[in-house]
C-alpha cells in the first residue's frame, strides 16, 4: 500500500494527534490556487483523472470539472481508449 498523506494523517488522528488537512479534495486547496491564479471561479476548469480527488473536490468548490476517462478509472468505466464511457456507466 502507498503512503498517502490522508492515510498518515488518519492514523496520526486515531493516535490522538491533530491535524489540518490541505490539498485536494479539500476547498481550501481549490480556493487557493484561485486566489494565486487571480481568477473568478466561472474563469477556470479542473481537469483530472479521480472521481474523488479532482472531481468532487472541483464541484465541492463550485469549479467546473472535467475528468479525464483515461486515468485511474479506466477500468472502472470499462470504455475503449479514445471512446466515452456509456451513460450508465457514469451515473
Amino acid at each position: 500500500t502507498a503512503h498517502m498523506p490522508g492515510k498518515i494523517g488518519k492514523r496520526y488522528e486515531s493516535m490522538g494527534g491533530e491535524c489540518i488537512y490541505f490539498g485536494k479534495p479539500h476547498v481550501l486547496h481549490f480556493e487557493a490556487c484561485l486566489r494565486e491564479l487571480g481568477l473568478e471561479k466561472d474563469r477556470v476548469a479542473h481537469v483530472g483523472d479521480s472521481l474523488h480527488h479532482d472531481i468532487a473536490g472541483a464541484n465541492d468548490t463550485g469549479i467546473s470539472s472535467v475528468l479525464i476517462t483515461g486515468g485511474i478509472h479506466f477500468e472502472d468505466l470499462g470504455s475503449e481508449f479514445g471512446e466515452l464511457p456509456n451513460e450508465e456507466t457514469l451515473a
